[in-house]
């Protein structure tokens, strides 16, 4: 069993490391808003359920494309997800619920690091 403090230590190592990585490429235009970009919320989860590993380019450009955030009093998060006959919709919601979901970066050695923490 590990000890919660070691864990702990280990947890914050990472995100110290991913905090000193070079601020990824932001893109020219919004992926989110492209009605020609099918590049959807699920496609983004799919690549935290896959052992593959990516740049933080490319996470960074998988969120731009699927994830939006409008911060008034309130943060109101949009995601662009598809319906079952494969057209876009937003869907809005106060709350992003990805603390589970976590990614692997190349620049990280392949390490798995919180989704939460790239999307912030």
């Amino acid at each position: 069993m590990i000890n919660p403090s070691i864990k702990l230590t280990i947890s914050k190592t990472a995100l110290n490391r991913e905090k000193k990585l070079l601020s990824p490429r932001k893109l020219d235009h919004s992926r989110i808003s492209d009605p020609n970009d099918y590049f959807i919320w699920s496609d983004l989860i799919d690549m935290c359920d896959t052992k593959e590993k990516f740049t933080r380019n490319a996470i960074y450009e998988a969120i731009q494309a699927t994830i939006a955030c409008i911060q008034t009093d309130i943060k109101l998060w949009i995601l662009k997800l598809e319906d079952s006959d494969s057209s876009l919709f937003f869907k809005m919601s106060s709350k992003l619920e990805i603390i589970k979901y976590e990614i692997n970066l190349i620049e990280l050695g392949g390490e798995a690091v919180k989704l939460v923490n790239l999307v912030d």
